[in-house]
């Protein structure tokens, strides 16, 4: 499939051509002037493993609901996903999304259920059905209600430290990956740092 589209494009135009179907340029944020667009399949260097994606995937949280984030937004989010198919996403997680208490935590009873799991897993599930491959960036943060036996003593920074208990974090991140990846069937979760 081979295709050239020769146009101006302005933020108000509304300029359709044909990919798989309809696409609409301001659609993935193409708005300055464009002389020719080019979309393919041929291969043009095999050495090019495509385009990635940085990914915060808090868009259905509860704080961007908060300032007017709504499913609509979301529904056109997840078609750019699947317009741009990206090759590789690199994704955001905290494990308190899915962590209950320190009981739960240590006994490894996560609860994916959460309303920021539910947001994160629609990411995911998006992303699987783009063909894209998941780097899991797992734990950066954590939230104030685990900070007290979860990150180191003394640390700064609350919310930034590493774990304190890095055999349970360990053990925790295998628990999450293995019921993601084997659990659920998101075998597009290739990566983890």
């Amino acid at each position: 499939n081979y295709y050239i589209a020769e146009c101006e494009i302005k933020k108000t135009d509304n300029i359709d051509f044909k990919t798989q179907g309809s696409v609409k340029l301001f659609e993935i944020g193409i708005y300055d002037k464009c002389k020719e667009i080019i979309i393919s399949d041929e291969v043009i260097n095999d050495n090019f493993y495509g385009v990635g994606v940085n990914c915060m995937p808090m868009a259905m949280m509860e704080e961007s609901m908060a300032q007017g984030y709504t499913y609509t937004h979301w529904e056109e989010e997840r078609r750019r996903i699947k317009l741009v198919r990206p090759a590789v996403a690199r994704m955001w997680f905290q494990p308190d999304w899915f962590i209950k208490d320190k009981e739960s935590y240590y006994n490894l009873d996560f609860d994916y259920e959460t309303p920021k799991m539910k947001c994160f897993l629609s990411y995911v599930q998006a992303f699987k059905e783009a063909g894209t491959e998941i780097e899991l960036d797992y734990g950066w943060k954590n939230a104030p209600f685990i900070q007290e036996w979860y990150e180191i003593p003394g640390v700064r920074e609350k919310g930034c430290s590493a774990p304190r208990d890095i055999e349970q974090h360990g053990k925790a991140c295998a628990k999450f990956l293995d019921d993601l990846i084997n659990g659920m069937g998101y075998t597009n979760i290739k990566y983890l740092t």
